[in-house]
């Protein structure tokens, strides 16, 4: 996939991102610099992400401020996803902000029109909404994990027109889970979403078996690109053969979970600036 196979990926499958946001419940806020995905019934970084950041030096102060103040209101804890390497002005504005990057970067890796047809997996099986619990569990608890679990069964089986959801399963030989994770289709692109190995598991190619039984599965069967944002390199190197490839890296900035809630006061040489008034 050359640059410009690679750009128009990424645009479609940002595009389906957002709409996986809504369909679990969510909306999303554009704002000159990113677009905001947010859910306050699911209020878990996951599933609350500045996605994209593009903003210029002289704009950071109105888009920061203007983002974390409608995420701020709503008690939610953004996760911030910039293209890597970080332009410093970011990354400084971040870190005053009380956000830190994650350890890993994160590939976005995307699998084209020319990939293989995907085939069925032994063991992979897409999970009945009664039984839900099992694996929403790996993704959220206490309230979160019910409002989770009651938007993906409506996703599933009151899907809006032009879209897919489907939770999938893969099992081992003795019916044991191994990994789980959301396939959402919207439009020409889909999003392999939430995709974990359960503990004790990982290392064994679980994750991979998902992959390749979720390209065989609608909502992937027959989208022109499908998806995936992973911090395992490994897993990258074992999708090749599936016709994944790198189309962006990222990095990303959560905010401590002890920290406080609001935008703290510029220093007369930080790094947030506001155009002077009249």
């Amino acid at each position: 996939m050359d640059l410009v196979g690679r750009e128009r990926a990424q645009a479609a499958l940002e595009r389906t991102e957002r709409g996986f946001v809504r369909a679990l419940g969510g909306y999303t806020v554009g704002l000159a610099g990113g677009t905001l995905l947010v859910n306050e019934r699911i209020p878990l970084p996951r599933f609350n992400v500045v996605q994209a950041v593009r903003v210029a030096r002289g704009r950071r102060t109105q888009f920061f401020e203007g983002a974390l103040d409608h995420y701020y209101q709503r008690a939610l804890r953004p996760r911030f996803r910039v293209e890597d390497p970080v332009p410093a002005h970011v990354a400084e504005t971040l870190e005053h902000l009380g956000y830190r990057p994650q350890r890993r970067s994160e590939l976005w890796l995307v699998a084209g029109p020319d990939r293989p047809a995907g085939g069925a997996v032994p063991g992979l099986e897409r999970t009945a909404p009664e039984a839900l619990d099992e694996i929403v569990a790996w993704w959220a608890d206490g309230r979160e994990g019910v409002e989770l679990r009651r938007q993906v069964e409506v996703g599933m089986l009151h899907p809006n027109p032009g879209e897919s959801l489907a939770p999938l399963a893969y099992r081992g030989t003795d019916g044991a889970l191994r990994s789980v994770g959301l396939a959402y289709r919207r439009g020409e692109a889909a999003v392999l979403e939430a995709v974990l190995t359960v503990p004790g598991q990982r290392g064994g190619g679980a994750a991979t078996a998902w992959v390749r039984g979720a390209l065989g599965e609608e909502p992937c069967r027959g989208a022109r690109y499908v998806g995936l944002r992973t911090e395992e390199p490994r897993l990258g190197e074992r999708l090749a053969p599936m016709g994944f490839e790198p189309a962006g890296r990222f990095r990303s900035y959560e905010l401590d979970p002890a920290a406080e809630l609001r935008v703290p006061v510029a220093p007369s040489n930080g790094p947030l600036w506001r155009p002077p008034r009249a």
